[in-house]
C-alpha cells in the first residue's frame, strides 16, 4: 500500500493523475491537501489528449488553476506519470 506524506508546514500538495486510452478517450483528476494531509479540493474531468503525456499536462494545468483560484502560493506537485504507461517511440 502506498502512503502519501503531507507537504511541509504552511504548504499544500497537489496530486494529479491521468488515464489515456486513445485520442478522445482520456481523463484526469487531482486533489489538493493541506500540510496536515487533509483534503481541501479536488477535480475529475474528461478531455481529448493526443498522448498520455499531454493528458498528464492537462491534469496538472487544471490542478494549478484550481490552486491559483484559492490563492495557494506554496504548492508541492506530485504527478502520476509512469514510464511504463508512456507512449513508446515508433
Amino acid at each position: 500500500m502506498r502512503t502519501r506524506a503531507p507537504p511541509q508546514q504552511g504548504c499544500f500538495k497537489l496530486n494529479t493523475n491521468r488515464s489515456w486510452m486513445n485520442l478522445g478517450n482520456a481523463g484526469g483528476g487531482g486533489v489538493i491537501r493541506c500540510d496536515k494531509g487533509i483534503w481541501q479540493e479536488g477535480f475529475a474531468l474528461n478531455f481529448n489528449a493526443i498522448t498520455s503525456t499531454s493528458g498528464e499536462l492537462i491534469a496538472i494545468r487544471e490542478g494549478l488553476l484550481m490552486a491559483w483560484k484559492r490563492n495557494i502560493t506554496h504548492l508541492d506537485l506530485i504527478c502520476g506519470c509512469s514510464d511504463q504507461n508512456a507512449e513508446k517511440p515508433k
